[in-house]
C-alpha cells in the first residue's frame, strides 16, 4: 500500500487521528506519514505496514458497510461492544489476533447472529 492510500483512508476516516491509532496499529505516526510523502509521493509502506493498514481498511468498511454510514462505523469503532466482552474495536486491532476476531465479529453483526 502506498502511503498516500493511506492518507486517503485517515481523510476518509478522521478518527483515526484520535489515539494514536496509526501509531498503535500501522507503527508509523501521521506526521511521520507526511513527511514521507513529502519527500517521495509514491512512497510505500513496509509490507508489515501494508498488511495491518489492508486490515484497518477492510474492517473499517465493513463496519460502514454493515453500521450504514461512515459515521456509525467511527462511533462503534471507538466504544466498547459487549459482543467483543467490551473491548473497543480500535484497541482490539492492536492485538495480534484481533483482526480475524473483529472481521468475524462485524460478519456476525451482518447476519444478526450473536455468541
Amino acid at each position: 500500500m502506498t502511503i498516500s492510500a493511506l492518507l486517503q483512508l485517515v481523510a476518509a476516516y478522521p478518527s483515526l487521528r484520535r489515539k494514536s491509532v496509526l501509531q498503535r496499529f500501522i507503527g508509523i505516526s501521521e506526521r511521520a506519514i507526511k513527511a514521507r510523502v513529502s519527500r517521495n509521493p509514491g512512497a510505500t509502506l513496509s509490507m508489515e505496514q501494508s498488511l495491518r493498514a489492508a486490515q484497518l481498511a477492510e474492517i473499517l468498511e465493513k463496519a460502514t458497510q454493515v453500521l450504514g454510514a461512515r459515521d456509525a462505523a467511527e462511533a462503534w469503532m471507538g466504544r466498547r461492544a459487549m459482543g467483543l466482552d467490551g473491548m473497543v474495536p480500535l484497541d482490539l486491532l492492536a492485538m495480534p489476533d484481533g483482526f480475524p476476531m473483529l472481521r468475524d465479529h462485524l460478519i456476525r453483526m451482518e447476519y444478526g447472529v450473536y455468541i
